[in-house]
């Protein structure tokens, strides 16, 4: 397995992950003996973002584990299941830009908060899950021909109205019947949401594409009472090779965290 960290390519409202000079951080991470680097990128279109990226990968060493979709919501407020059509096709749209970075570098998209957060009760929760559901169905052409991974991570309910469960999200995936839609497990949304994380994660195998590691308290791991070594056991048993990815909220410097990440995970593996 390898390990990457989440950072955020650039300033943004959403406060569980690192921010800042991001460059600067895929220096330490490389110096740290990281595999990959996770970006969240909130508009792929931004001037010269693919050539900054490859230039840092390559200068570092380093892969793009994944890209981060989230912030077009928290700082844009595009969402695949808004009730307005428009904003949903922008969503879209913006997805779809995504994709085409992460086609460039080899590497996935996750659709966590991107496909929207927690919603307005006085309308019928199953309308945001048909639009949803048909956003994806307008992205399944886009996803097929360029053959890129889209991850769909489960997130916990306190930040997302649904497929905050892993069967939620596996049942999700299983009405589209394609190969390049996914699943992302998140320690820190599973501990609140799974009543076993091993019998989860041991589920999810089959459609299994990445891994984000947080405590139950957001921090790092070892910092809570997550069992990391029943964890990494499990994903050991079921044959999973990717990315562990550090998606935590920072107590010390970045540096400190991401050597207390690295340090904590490699002893388990």
């Amino acid at each position: 397995m390898k390990l990457s960290y989440a950072v955020s390519f650039q300033k943004t409202g959403f406060k569980f992950i690192a921010q800042g000079d991001w460059v600067s951080k895929a220096k330490i991470l490389a110096s740290l003996g990281y595999d990959g680097i996770e970006l969240s990128i909130r508009n792929p279109e931004e001037k010269n973002i693919a050539r900054d990226i490859e230039k840092a990968l390559h200068r570092y060493n380093l892969k793009l584990s994944a890209i981060g979709t989230g912030q077009m919501l928290i700082d844009d407020g595009l969402s695949l299941s808004s009730l307005k059509q428009d904003i949903r096709n922008r969503a879209i749209g913006r997805i779809k830009k995504h994709i085409d970075l992460a086609k460039r570098f080899d590497t996935q998209v996750i659709v966590g908060l991107a496909r929207g957060g927690r919603i307005n009760l006085s309308q019928p929760l199953a309308q945001y899950r048909k639009n949803l559901k048909d956003s994806f169905k307008k992205l399944l052409s886009y996803i097929d021909k360029q053959k890129v991974i889209i991850t769909v991570e489960a997130v916990n309910r306190y930040e997302t109205s649904f497929l905050s469960r892993i069967d939620e999200v596996l049942d999700f995936i299983a009405e589209f019947n394609c190969q390049f839609i996914r699943i992302l497990a998140d320690t820190f949304h599973m501990n609140i949401e799974e009543s076993n994380l091993r019998d989860s994660i041991i589920k999810a195998k089959k459609y299994l594409s990445y891994v984000h590691l947080a405590d139950s308290n957001r921090l790092c791991p070892g910092m809570g009472h997550i069992d990391f070594k029943e964890v990494i056991a499990t994903l050991r048993k079921i044959g999973y090779k990717d990315y562990l990815s550090a998606e935590i909220l920072h107590s010390t410097d970045f540096k400190t965290s991401a050597k207390k990440f690295s340090n904590h995970i490699r002893r388990l593996l």
